[in-house]
Order: C-alpha cells, then structure tokens, then sequence
C-alpha cells in the first residue's frame, strides 16, 4: 500500500510541475496556479510516513516530492513572522 501511496503523489507531483510548466508557457491563469498547488498538497500528504529501513532512492524521491510544499510553507511563515507582532515596522 505504501507503494501505491508513493507513486500517486509523484503522480500529483508531476501534474504539478506540468501545471507549472504550462503556466510559464503559455500565459498565467488562476486556475493552473490553484491546481498546481492543490496537485503539491495532495502529493504532501499522501506521501506514506517514513519507516526505517527504507532505501535512498526512497528518500531521495520524498525530499523532491516535498520540496514544493516546503517551499510553500516557508513563505507562508515568512509573512506570518512580518505580521506577528501589532507594529509592523515597515516604513513606506
């Protein structure tokens, strides 16, 4: 099962960057960004937990199918630090 569960969410990893590929081809558009991003969370979470014993392929292939999403988290905490506290401290 935890076969199956790896190769959907490169599966949704790969729709993703095709997403992404297609966006920066041929003009923007909203919708290829939100599935683009739906397609990098779904692949986030299905991706089956880590066990001992697993081979480095197998890491190697988590760390890529994660990496958008871990992007994605960084930026969001990024903005959440900025506006944590009630005095911004940007000066325009």
């Amino acid at each position: 099962m935890n076969d199956f569960r790896a190769v959907l969410a490169i599966f949704l990893f790969a729709t993703g960057v095709y997403f992404i590929i297609d966006m920066f081809m041929y003009g923007f558009n909203w919708s290829l960004l939100i599935f683009s991003i739906i397609a990098f969370l779904l692949a986030h979470i299905i991706w089956p937990p880590k066990r001992d014993g697993e081979s480095s392929w197998y890491d190697i292939l988590e760390l890529l199918v994660d990496l958008p999403y871990q992007g994605m988290a960084m930026m969001i905490r990024g903005v959440g630090k900025i506006f944590k506290n009630g005095d911004v401290g940007l000066d325009l």
